[in-house]
């Protein structure tokens, strides 16, 4: 606005100038008066004010020069503040943008950071379990391994036992031929001696009842001849041998000739010190005695073990 004014002021100066001269040379013309002369003195100085204004105006005409480039490289500069400014709101947008979209990345990692260490959490727990399954593995590993190992010791025993059992077999087989074979003489064995334990049995009850027959009858003992009482001696001596030969046939103890006022329990109570065990006596000598209550002196007992 000033170089404006300032140019406006000129133009008026110069045409104010240009009225006083032609003033001044009509009076001029007519001839000076004090009038004119304080006229043509104001022309001067008007002529000087002129002279300085047109100075004044050729600086301003310069300065308005200056003025209009500076303007067009201030427009240009503003031009370009202005196209920096639109850059850098772009560029404020665009980090806007990428900010607020930073918020929205950083919120949702933050949510991921708090999920991972969730799982973080989990995981830590999960690693805890392992760890202890991993141990209770390793020990029970060992306690396999050294049942392993026991069981390879008590292998290689078994092989060991296998291979002595196998030649116990061998020979176990050659002594169960031998045994078959024995088996069959104590077979035959046992048979005559079932054959002969029952002729001993059937001899010693048929002594028994003959000897028994003349012991009860008193009268003819008592008038009998040396050669009768003799008999009777030899009788009683063939039950002897007869019992004995049944005694061991049987595997008993031995034999036993009943005494006056014996009984079967005062016999079990000599032989074994118990009475109650009579019912041995009388199981082993049933091919003789029916009755345990009806025994006789110098009969002939056997004792079984």
């Amino acid at each position: 606005m000033e170089p404006a004014r300032r140019k406006t002021a000129l133009y008026a100066g110069i045409v104010t100038v240009a009225v006083v001269s032609a003033g001044a040379l009509f009076l001029a013309l007519r001839g000076p008066s004090e009038e004119e002369r304080r006229l043509a003195e104001m022309n001067r100085t008007l002529a000087a004010e002129r002279d300085a204004l047109i100075a004044e105006r050729d600086a301003l005409s310069t300065e308005a020069k200056d003025l209009r480039g500076r303007n067009s490289a201030l427009e240009r500069e503003l031009q370009a503040a202005r196209e920096r400014n639109a850059a850098l709101k772009s560029e404020r947008d665009r980090r806007d943008a990428a900010a607020s979209q930073s918020e929205k990345g950083l919120a949702d990692a933050r949510a991921e950071i708090a999920e991972l260490r969730g799982n973080a959490a989990k995981v830590a727990a999960a690693q805890q379990d392992l760890s202890r399954e991993l141990r209770a593995a390793r020990e029970r590993n060992a306690a396999l391994a050294s049942e392993r190992d026991r069981r390879d010791t008590a292998a290689s025993e078994a092989r060991k036992e296998l291979a002595q059992a196998r030649a116990e077999i061998a020979a176990l087989r050659e002594n169960a031929a031998e045994a078959s074979a024995a088996r069959q003489d104590l077979s035959r064995e046992l048979s005559e001696t079932a054959k002969s334990l029952e002729t001993a049995k059937s001899r010693a009850a048929r002594l028994n009842a003959e000897y028994e027959s003349l012991v009860k009858d008193k009268a003819k003992l008592a008038a009998a001849d040396a050669s009768a009482r003799a008999a009777l001696d030899n009788l009683r001596r063939a039950l002897e041998d007869a019992q004995s030969e049944v005694a061991r046939l049987t595997g008993a103890r031995g034999i036993y000739t009943v005494q006056n006022g014996d009984s079967l329990s005062k016999i079990a109570a000599f032989f074994y010190h118990d009475a109650p065990r009579w019912p041995d006596i009388l199981r082993a000598n049933a091919f003789l005695v029916t009755d345990p209550d009806l025994i006789y002196p110098r009969q002939v007992l056997i004792i079984p073990q």
